[in-house]
């Protein structure tokens, strides 16, 4: 937890930093550079955590989640022009009360991600998330 009390996950280098508001799970803002926590971030930049039924989400992402510094300056710059440059669109799919699948797509990379929520307190217990990558879970200790 930081000091302004705001929860975050960390590779030791890089921050992820995370919360609920409204019933919704929010990835606020990540430090550094962590190729793990990007694809964290793509994937659950916001869940909705009541969710019933099938709903399609569209979101944007802060510029922290491109890899490439050289690319950086470029999408800062077209990004004044566009604003939904860095679009991410989800299909979310209720499985049951407290399992969600998360199917997406985020500058021609495509994830597949599950979210388990905790029965009691209704927060993210569990993470899964599929990506060309590779595979990556987190369970809430």
């Amino acid at each position: 937890m930081a000091p302004d009390g705001t929860f975050y996950l960390t590779d030791g280098d890089s921050k992820l930093y995370f919360g609920q508001r409204g019933g919704i799970f929010y990835c606020y803002n990540l430090e550094g550079n962590s190729e793990v926590l990007k694809i964290l971030f793509t994937a659950l930049s916001k869940i909705p955590l009541n969710l019933n039924g099938t709903i399609k989400w569209r979101d944007s992402l802060p510029l922290a989640v491109l890899t490439k510094l050289r690319f950086k300056n470029l999408i800062y710059f077209l990004s004044s022009f566009y604003h939904r440059l860095l679009k991410v669109e989800s299909n979310f799919v209720n499985e049951d009360n407290f399992r969600y699948q998360v199917k997406g797509e985020f500058l021609g990379k495509k994830f597949l991600c599950r979210v388990k929520i905790s029965q009691k307190d209704k927060f993210v217990e569990e993470v899964s998330l599929k990506t060309d990558e590779g595979v990556f879970v987190l369970k809430r200790a």
